[in-house]
């Protein structure tokens, strides 16, 4: 799970059934950070960029739970989408894909609000 500011949008997608390979975050994430430096974006602009984009939908996924309170998920999630103007999916690539970026470009802490936490499955057969 990806948290920023102690919010996870991982959190909401996984309880919809949404799920993401790690190994496709981090290869995606470097390419971000590649395709950022092939234009000539500075490692500062980059992180600052992503930022802005995670403080947005942060901030947006915050505004909803005071409006909303703790409704059911999908209808947080399609409340985000609209607001934000982008499908569930491509937010939650974004917000994974950023919070990576911004922890390989060492630009923030992997500690108990920000970063990723490992979620074991438990399946019995």
């Amino acid at each position: 799970m990806y948290f920023y500011k102690g919010t996870s949008l991982s959190y909401m997608m996984l309880a919809a059934g949404f799920r993401i390979k790690a190994e496709d975050v981090t290869k995606g994430s470097i390419e971000m950070i590649t395709m950022g430096q092939k234009l000539g974006t500075s490692k500062e602009q980059q992180i600052k960029d992503y930022k802005e984009q995670l403080n947005v939908i942060e901030q947006t996924m915050v505004d909803i739970e005071k409006e909303m309170g703790y409704a059911e998920v999908n209808k947080q999630l399609n409340e985000l989408s609209k607001r934000m103007g982008k499908s569930r999916e491509h937010l939650f690539m974004m917000w994974c894909l950023n919070i990576n970026v911004l922890l390989l470009m060492k630009a923030l802490n992997d500690d108990e609000m920000n970063g990723i936490m490992t979620v074991i499955t438990v399946v019995n057969d």
